[in-house]
C-alpha cells in the first residue's frame, strides 16, 4: 500500500460520505478564492503531515503504519448571522468528519480513519469560519 494510494482512497471516500461539502487534496491558502457556495456548504481540504507506528520487526522493517493528516474545513454564514450561527456551522463541519470517521472501517483498504484533536476558528473572521482536525489513518 502506498501512501498516496490512502490519501486518494481517504479522499474519494470522504467525499462519498459527504457529497454536499467540497472534499479535496491540498490547502486552500486564502478561502477568499473559494467560490461563495463552496464556503456555505463547507469546504475540507485533506493535508498529509506524516506518519509513523511501523510495525519494525525482523522482516517487516517500515511496514504497516499509519498517516497523520489534517482535515482543513471552511465554511462561511451570512454577514447577518450571529457568530453563534459561524460556531454552529463549525460544529457541523466536525460532526461530518466524525461520523464519517465512525463509519470508515468499510472502505477498503483504509482500516480505520481515527480522530485525534480538533480547534475551530473561535468565530474571529465571521462570517468565515474554519476548523482543523487531526486524523490519524491506518490501512489493511
Amino acid at each position: 500500500m502506498t501512501y498516496e494510494t490512502v490519501m486518494a482512497t481517504l479522499e474519494t471516500s470522504l467525499r462519498a460520505a459527504l457529497p454536499a461539502r467540497t472534499v479535496q487534496r491540498g490547502m486552500v491558502l486564502d478561502p477568499a478564492n473559494l467560490k461563495a457556495v463552496q464556503l456555505t456548504a463547507g469546504t475540507l481540504c485533506l493535508v498529509s503531515q506524516g506518519g509513523g507506528g511501523f510495525y519494525n520487526w525482523q522482516g517487516r522493517e517500515g511496514d504497516g503504519g499509519d498517516l497523520d493528516v489534517t482535515v482543513v474545513g471552511f465554511v462561511s454564514v451570512a454577514e447577518r448571522d450571529a457568530t453563534k450561527q459561524l460556531e454552529q456551522a463549525e460544529f457541523l463541519l466536525i460532526e461530518d468528519v466524525l461520523t464519517f470517521c465512525k463509519g470508515i472501517g468499510m472502505v477498503a483498504p483504509l482500516d480505520a480513519v481515527v480522530p485525534q484533536s480538533w480547534q475551530q476558528s473561535g468565530q474571529l473572521e465571521h462570517p468565515f469560519g474554519w476548523v482543523t482536525m487531526k486524523l490519524k489513518v491506518r490501512w489493511l
